[in-house]
């Protein structure tokens, strides 16, 4: 369950972020993305000892966001 929001988030995105795709560019995005996605990977790597529920969300939610910005832009230009 703590894991929900960001996967639902990811969800979300997916559509807004095929929009974006066509009107700002892959570069731009998967450079954003890749950005929140490692700095949610960095964030769990940095407070693993000191971790709490909502900081798992927060950094989860921050590295879902991230996720979806790159994997299904990736895909779809891939696919193109």
């Amino acid at each position: 369950m703590l894991l929900l929001l960001g996967r639902l988030l990811s969800a979300f995105f997916g559509p807004v972020m095929g929009r974006l795709l066509d009107s700002q560019g892959f570069k731009k995005l998967f450079l954003i993305g890749s950005f929140l996605a490692m700095t949610g990977i960095l964030l769990y790597i940095i407070f693993a000892q000191k971790l709490s529920i909502a900081l798992i969300v927060i950094f989860h939610v921050m590295f879902m966001t991230g996720f979806g910005m790159m994997y299904n832009n990736s895909m779809t230009i891939g696919l193109q």
